[in-house]
C-alpha cells in the first residue's frame, strides 16, 4: 500500500458499501456476531452510530479507493480510551491496509482527545492480531467475548 491513507467520516450514502463489507464470509467469521446482518438492522444500526456522539464511524481511502472502515468508540468508563474495530475490504486484504488503517486511526484518536485505544480480537483471527501488534499494540489479557476466546490489546496514542 503506497499511496496515503485518508479517513473521511461515514455517511448515509456508504450503507451499501458497509453493509457489503460486513457481511463479507471473512467478515462475519472474524466477528464475535457471525450470523449474516439484514439490511434493515444494518440501515438502523447506521444511522444510529452516525448521530451518536461517542462513536466516530470512518471510511479508509487509499488512492482514490474506498479500502475499509473503522470505528472509534468512547469507553465507557473512561473518556480517555477509545475502542477501535476495523474492517478491511476484501480486494484490499493482504495488502498492509489494516496497519495502515490503524496508523492512520491512531493519529485521528490522538488528535481527538483520547489518550489510550482498545481493541477485542477474535483468538483466531491472525492477521488482526499481527496488525495490532505491528502498530504498537500490545496484547494485555485474554478474555472471551460471545463465547468466543478474544485478545485484548492496548496502546498508548
Amino acid at each position: 500500500m503506497s499511496a496515503s491513507l485518508v479517513l473521511r467520516p461515514a455517511h448515509p450514502d456508504d450503507a451499501a458499501r458497509l453493509f457489503a463489507w460486513a457481511n463479507d464470509p471473512v467478515a462475519r467469521a472474524v466477528s464475535f456476531r457471525d450470523a449474516p446482518i439484514a439490511w434493515e438492522t444494518h440501515v438502523a444500526w447506521l444511522s444510529a452510530a452516525l448521530v451518536d456522539p461517542r462513536r466516530r464511524l470512518y471510511i479508509a481511502e487509499q488512492g482514490g479507493s474506498a479500502i475499509g472502515t473503522a470505528r472509534l468508540d468512547r469507553d465507557a468508563d473512561d473518556a480517555h480510551v477509545a475502542v477501535v474495530s476495523l474492517n478491511v475490504a476484501p480486494e484490499a486484504r493482504g495488502r498492509g491496509a489494516g496497519r495502515a488503517l490503524l496508523d492512520a486511526l491512531a493519529a485521528e484518536a490522538r488528535a481527538l482527545g483520547f489518550t489510550r485505544l482498545r481493541a477485542f480480537v477474535k483468538a483466531s483471527n491472525d492477521a488482526s492480531a499481527k496488525a495490532f501488534v505491528a502498530t504498537g499494540y500490545a496484547h494485555v489479557k485474554d478474555i472471551t467475548i460471545e463465547g468466543a476466546a478474544a485478545l485484548r490489546f492496548e496502546r498508548a496514542v
